[in-house]
């Protein structure tokens, strides 16, 4: 008795790397993949959310259940927006909307170009 081989195929590492991406894009929410230190093996574990006390709560449902909290939640917000880094989506929009009519709607000025007084070419 004998086995015969009769097709063999080759990945190459980008297209291994491709595969592995579209299997981890695939993932339903509540799957992920975890790998442990000193272990080569890769597991597929289910994961449950974890919410503790008003975080699992819709931000309505906190406003109308814990106030204080919710009070708390818009001082953060606004503090953020009155750091320089930070700024409100209109904004955002609204460069946004400055930078695409640059592109499409260029500044063309012209103007005479005056010949230098130099016998140098490369000057």
């Amino acid at each position: 008795d004998f086995v015969e081989l009769s097709n063999r195929t080759f990945v190459s590492f980008d297209e291994n790397k491709w595969e592995w991406a579209r299997k981890i894009r695939e993932l339903k929410t509540g799957h992920a993949l975890l790998r442990l230190v000193d272990d080569s093996n890769l597991y597929q574990v289910n994961v449950e959310r974890f919410a503790p006390l008003y975080l699992k709560r819709s931000i309505p449902e906190i406003q109308k259940y814990h106030p204080a909290i919710y009070d708390n939640y818009l001082k953060f917000v606004e503090k953020n927006f009155e750091n320089e880094l930070f700024c409100t989506a209109e904004e955002i929009d609204k460069a946004a909307q400055l930078r695409l009519q640059s592109v499409i709607n260029p500044r063309i000025s012209i103007g005479r170009v005056e010949p230098k007084d130099t016998d140098d070419p490369f000057a």
